[in-house]
């Protein structure tokens, strides 16, 4: 009798661990990461940022490239042919990302957060490169708010279950973002100057945010070098501003912004657009940036 049931009880207990372990693989299968990728670095930590541990995000350009001079290759189509999920800046900033979205098909989900934000319309002078508006809206704190709820209703659309996770993530970015937006208003308002030479136009939303003056900018078109012409009245235009200050890049040329500022003596900062390193928040890639123009520009 005891044999016998002994033996049930092996059998419930058998029984029993089948279906928790099987329940368990439902719900590990129930909770299978989203797969983006993102065009470019500042858009890979806000999508990271906003999805949590609910998404694998893959960078498309990498760290220390400009998306401007970007050349995909066969591999980079691959990356998207796993994806759910194609995040870029659109306004034109990305122009190879449509051909590789339509090599991949209709299954994958293509959402352009530039669309949302208000554009700064360029110079007439450099009208050919920007059609679509400035496209580098995320050197912007504000902006950044707005794309981290363009992020968030993308994520909720594939994965409406974990709706809340993506609107309390994207609200704490945004929160982040508004007390760095603060700090930098009040730090900025006493400068001495708000003149600036950018090494191109990666900064006229930062410009619109705290009323800084754009006075040129060094390449017309990314990774082109200025003409002789072009590097004459930029001196000039230095010469006759208010203690301007030069914004160079990592990801680009610095040959003409030293080249200007020995003609000159004004003062050049490096400052990052894009991020070099890919475990650096971009929020403190701009802090950073946002530090250096305070020290320039005090």
């Amino acid at each position: 009798m005891m044999k016998a049931l002994n033996f049930l009880v092996t059998l419930f207990l058998i029984g029993f661990l089948i279906v928790i372990l099987g329940g368990n693989q439902s719900v590990h299968a129930s909770i299978k990461a989203i797969q983006v990728v993102a065009s470019i670095s500042p858009l890979a930590d806000l999508v990271t940022q906003v999805g949590g541990g609910r998404v694998n995000v893959h960078l498309l350009v990498p760290n220390g490239v400009s998306p401007h001079t970007f050349d995909p290759k066969p591999s980079d189509i691959k990356k998207l042919e796993q994806a759910d999920l194609f995040v870029i800046v659109g306004l034109g900033l990305e122009m190879f990302a449509y051909d590789m979205a339509q090599a991949v098909g209709n299954s994958l989900e293509l959402i352009e957060v530039g669309k949302e934000i208000e554009t700064i319309n360029d110079h007439e002078e450099n009208s050919h490169e920007h059609q679509f508006g400035n496209p580098h809206v995320w050197v912007s704190l504000p902006n950044l708010s707005i794309l981290a709820e363009s992020v968030a209703e993308a994520l909720i659309k594939i994965d409406p279950d974990n709706k809340e996770i993506y609107l309390k993530n994207a609200q704490s970015y945004i929160e982040q973002c508004q007390q760095l937006d603060r700090w930098f208003s009040e730090k900025i308002k006493n400068s001495k100057t708000r003149h600036f030479i950018a090494a191109h136009s990666a900064w006229d939303y930062l410009a619109r945010d705290y009323n800084l003056v754009q006075i040129g900018v060094i390449e017309e078109k990314p990774g082109e070098e200025p003409s002789p012409k072009k590097i004459k009245t930029l001196i000039d235009d230095l010469k006759t501003s208010e203690s301007p200050v030069i914004f160079a890049e990592p990801q680009l040329s610095q040959k003409a912004a030293q080249i200007l500022a020995q003609e000159t003596g004004v003062k050049v900062i490096i400052l990052d657009p894009l991020g070099l390193y890919p475990d650096v928040p971009f929020l403190k890639t701009m802090e950073d940036n946002l530090e250096k123009i305070i020290e320039a520009m005090k």
